[in-house]
């Protein structure tokens, strides 16, 4: 599994990795189908559903898919 790091624009750290559904449990149902994590250092959690993130997400410049989350995205978020 992929995971990739880097800093957004306000200077958090983030921690990216993609999710299969097959290995969590289904948290609500629009990530049924697995999604992007995003994990900020301070626990802070986005999850960005399959289908709105680019399939080779792993080879985009980390600033770019950080921008999903600013761009409002669909995701659960935890606090």
């Amino acid at each position: 599994m992929a995971t990739l790091r880097g800093i957004d624009r306000y200077g958090a750290e983030w921690s990216l990795f993609e999710v299969d559904r097959r290995t969590r449990r289904q948290l609500s149902p629009h990530v049924a189908d697995g999604w992007l994590c995003f994990e900020r250092a301070d626990g802070h959690v986005v999850r960005i559903p399959r289908g709105e993130y680019p399939r080779d997400w792993s080879k985009r410049p980390v600033a770019e898919l950080l921008e999903l989350i600013g761009r409002g995205a669909r995701g659960d978020r935890d606090d």
